[in-house]
């Protein structure tokens, strides 16, 4: 059917009982209510409900221009729908297409629902009193907000709105007023950017590709954001954020490149309680870190159950603040987090200080050092290493400079970490390299400062197998040498199944302060006259003048064993008695 414009005081209603096969309204159209059911295209112009709904369904196409009902406006077609806008003013919209969905601004007064088999774009604002639901069944992309600049508001929902879609998402200004922002929590995107500031009572985005934030976001009181990359390029703000490596490949923190990079300019940018950065089983490389004071003001996690490498510094403070680096996402000790499966640094590239902050280090093993001395230490067992190295003062563990003079960041500063309280948990081992230098006290073992002078820091250890070995050198609370080994137990913190013959702290037994192993700085010649190296000889069938008993005053036996003034060996006679010369 073809009608030019109408004007009706009640309802119109065409197709109701057999749907027309085509209907088309040359005009405007204006009625209490507007229902119109057609097998094929429904083609309109301006349509106003003042006191109902707006209900159109086609079996093929819906074209219209604006849409105004005074409850519900609802379209559906087997195809596509394409609207200049659609506004309910008391009511919901509810648009599905089994294509694509084309619209200017969507306004409800409580919920809207936009669902389309393949793509959804809106050129301006989709706004409802309620929730916002938009889904692309068969993986079509939603563009949200496409004639608006990159500022604009292109969602705002009085509660939560969900964007689901296995194709790319692109959304201006968004908003969930009272509710949560969730993207892709039934079918991820390929790809999520939002080009406009985002403010949401809490956030969660799930992306196969890419996330991307162009203007500042505030998700309230939680964010919680999956992908294999991130672009966080303005502020970013969260009681609890994670961000989580959502495919397989490296994580790098700073400069580094990998699959999942987090720069440190983009770290700037975070403003959160707790900050966690989840790498899965990725491995994850650390370098040229400095966390501001925002950027989980009470704890930044890094969890991993892979390998993590620092290759460059790592700078942060705050009293009260925990860094975490190794083990899974959650709460709790390292029995229930697990670890990571090696933490590392070449301490000639790498220094670490977190201030008073305590640092907590999880990994099955844990080693800084030169490169030589990780090399040496690499896939040994506890026992092994207990014996010939932590043992052993011989080991590069207790002298950095061998085999080469420290070079780059140890040049100048023998501290390649400090702390407020250091926290290790391991499984194998964590040996930390002495850097010290000839000399007495702080000189000559060196490496890691714990805490300050005036107390309040601590060495805590969880030690994770029953075979485990640990070494250490440095200052704990300005203790140095055996004094930072014997510290008392709330300053050097073990537990039941830390092994004490293979624990040290500055060379000495852990608690006991004993059997301390002298560490060896360098190589010393000494330089003997060869007159020294004739006092004792022998010769073949030497006559012994005397009866060689052992009693307990032997001195007498060696009374006249001295060499003469030269320091010469006598002449003797043939019973081997000195004789005069």
């Amino acid at each position: 059917m073809t009608a030019g414009g109408t004007t009706a005081g009640g309802a119109l209603t065409v197709g109701a009982v057999a749907p027309v096969a085509s209907a088309t309204f040359t005009g405007n159209l204006t009625a209490a209510s507007v229902r119109i059911k057609s097998k094929g295209q429904i083609s309109l112009k301006d349509a106003t409900a003042t006191t109902a709904l707006i209900d159109l369904g086609s079996g093929s196409l819906i074209t219209t221009g604006t849409l105004l009902a005074k409850t519900n406006a609802i379209l559906t077609a087997s195809e596509s729908v394409t609207a200049a806008s659609i506004t309910a003013s008391l009511g919901s919209v509810d648009v599905d297409a089994g294509d694509a969905i084309s619209a200017g601004a969507i306004t409800a007064g409580t919920d809207a629902f936009i669902t389309a088999g393949r793509s959804i774009t809106t050129a301006s604002k989709v706004s409802a009193g309620g929730t916002i639901d938009i889904d692309s069944t068969s993986g079509g992309s939603v563009t949200l907000g496409q004639a608006l600049t990159g500022a604009g508001a292109a969602l705002q929902a009085g509660t939560s709105i969900t964007i689901d879609t296995t194709g790319a998402v692109i959304a201006g200004g968004t908003t969930a007023t009272s509710g949560v922002l969730a993207v892709g929590t039934v079918a991820m995107p390929a790809s999520v950017t939002f080009t406009g500031p985002v403010s949401s009572k809490g956030l969660t985005a799930n992306t196969t590709g890419t996330f991307t934030t162009r203007a500042a976001v505030d998700a309230g009181s939680s964010a919680s954001v999956s992908a294999r990359d991130v672009e966080i390029n303005a502020g970013f703000k969260a009681t609890d954020l994670t961000l989580k490596a959502g495919a397989t490949g490296g994580v790098a923190l700073g400069s580094g490149v990998a699959t999942f990079s987090l720069s440190d300019a983009e770290l700037d940018r975070i403003t959160a309680t707790t900050l966690t950065v989840d790498a899965g089983a990725n491995s994850v490389t650390i370098s040229d870190v400095s966390l501001t004071t925002a950027a989980g003001s009470n704890r930044v996690d890094v969890a991993t159950t892979g390998a993590v490498n620092f290759v460059g510094d790592l700078t942060a403070d705050g009293a009260g603040r925990t860094i975490r680096i190794g083990g899974r996402v959650g709460a709790g000790s390292a029995a229930s987090t697990g670890v990571a499966g090696t933490i590392t640094g070449d301490i000639e590239a790498v220094t670490i200080n977190v201030g008073q902050a305590k640092l907590d280090l999880r990994g099955n093993d844990i080693a800084f050092g030169t490169t030589p001395f990780l090399n040496e230490v690499a896939g040994r067992t506890s026992q092994d290493l207990a014996r010939q190295v932590v043992g052993n003062a011989t080991s590069k563990l207790y002298n950095a400079a061998l085999p080469d003079p420290l070079g780059g960041d140890r040049a100048n500063d023998p501290v390649y970490l400090r702390a407020g309280t250091l926290a290790v948990a391991y499984g194998n081992s964590a040996l930390f390299q002495n850097t010290g230098t000839l000399g007495t006290g702080a000189t000559t073992t060196n490496g890691v400062v714990i805490g300050s002078t005036g107390g309040g820091g601590a060495l805590v250890i969880d030690t994770l197998d029953a075979t485990n070995a640990f070494a250490l050198f440095g200052q704990i609370n300005n203790l140095v040498g055996p004094a930072a080994a014997i510290a008392p137990g709330s300053v050097v913190v073990i537990d039941d199944t830390l092994q004490s013959p293979y624990s040290r702290i500055n060379g000495c037994l852990i608690r006991s302060g004993a059997d301390c192993v002298n560490t060896i700085i360098g190589t010393t010649i000494i330089s003997l006259p060869r007159e020294n190296t004739r006092l004792l000889s022998s010769d073949t069938g030497l006559l012994v003048p005397f009866d060689p008993l052992v009693g307990t005053n032997n001195e007498g036996l060696f009374s006249d064993a001295a060499s003469d003034d030269q320091n010469l060996d006598c002449p003797r006679d043939e019973k081997g008695v000195c004789v005069d010369r």
